[in-house]
């Protein structure tokens, strides 16, 4: 039966799972609040849930940069902390139970800058060396990016998406992939239809409008001021694990206020996805986050205000 209206180029644009048009997607053309919770209660009522579209890894929990719009920049983060070689590989052991692999998006990052973790372009070949159809990308800010040009370039990473902070930073980076032949792309929203060495896009966060950043779960003082009564799909779709195998309902919880179990708990990937208190949290949000104490405060105003990456 259709969820809602949604015109046939839409459909046949994106992929088809579950002999329904992958829900991801048509949450993105739900134009109402009550279509996208109408969505959300057709996937817990049927038991739909999408395949892990989005899988976060947090090899390194602290950065070298001091943002106003982050809680975890330099002097901000108390425990600081690098993922163990031990849980890496039960991280690796879990997500290769994945079926569809080359329909997933690992990303090497969390909360933090990925360049301080001595080995992030080791654990990135080991798990392409292991499972080469996951798609691989790393977050940067670029400003050491000098020092671990020559380990990029070497590297089985698919994407490398550059953070621009200021003018001066950009320069020095692009000049840097000039010199090594490594072609790039401006992305306004990331994902583009490029063909590169290292598929590098940049955004330049120093000209981003202020409205595009959120709070952080109400850790930080930016983005829209108000809090938005509307339902939240991130734990529909996301499997964002810190530093030390905890899950989070999000990627946008970068204080872990809402780390409820840990990846050390399962031995099986399919146990963890459809876990009772992975569903009970589902099933909490998919009227509103106004109903959980940390989401309550969360101001990013649902998938279509922040920038995912999708194919």
């Amino acid at each position: 039966m259709p969820i809602f209206n949604i015109s046939n180029n839409i459909k046949e644009e994106f992929h088809y799972r579950y002999n329904i048009p992958y829900p991801i997607h048509i949450y993105r053309y739900a134009k109402t609040v009550n279509e996208r919770r109408q969505l959300l209660d057709y996937m817990i009522k049927f038991n739909v849930l999408p395949s892990l579209d989005i899988i976060y890894i947090e090899t390194i929990n602290y950065c070298n940069l001091a943002c106003s719009f982050c809680p975890v920049g330099e002097g901000q983060r108390i425990n600081k902390a690098t993922m163990s070689d031990e849980l890496f590989d039960h991280i690796l052991n879990l997500i290769g139970q994945i079926t569809d692999k080359s329909k997933v998006t690992v990303c090497m990052n969390g909360h933090g800058e990925p360049l301080l973790d001595k080995d992030i372009f080791k654990r990135i070949n080991k798990l392409k060396q292991f499972y080469p159809q996951f798609r691989t990308v790393l977050f940067t800010n670029t400003t050491l990016i000098q020092d671990r040009i020559d380990e990029l370039v070497k590297s089985k990473l698919d994407y490398l998406m550059c953070d621009f902070y200021n003018e001066d930073d950009k320069t020095k980076c692009l000049e840097l992939f000039n010199e090594y032949n490594i072609a790039y792309n401006k992305a306004l929203d990331y994902w583009g239809n490029i063909n590169n060495r290292l598929n590098v896009r940049y955004s330049e966060v120093y000209n981003t409008d202020k409205s595009f950043y959120n709070n952080r779960l109400g850790t930080v003082n930016v983005g829209p001021s108000d809090v938005v009564d509307e339902p939240c799909i991130f734990p529909f779709i996301q499997l964002p694990i810190n530093v030390n195998g905890g899950i989070r309902y999000c990627c946008i919880d970068a204080m872990d206020k809402t780390v409820f179990d840990n990846v050390l708990n399962y031995n099986n990937i399919l146990e963890l996805w459809y876990s009772k208190l992975y569903n009970d949290i589902r099933c909490n949000l998919k009227d509103s986050k106004l109903k959980d104490t940390a989401c309550r405060q969360c101001n990013n105003h649902d998938y279509l205000k922040f920038r995912l990456i999708y194919t």
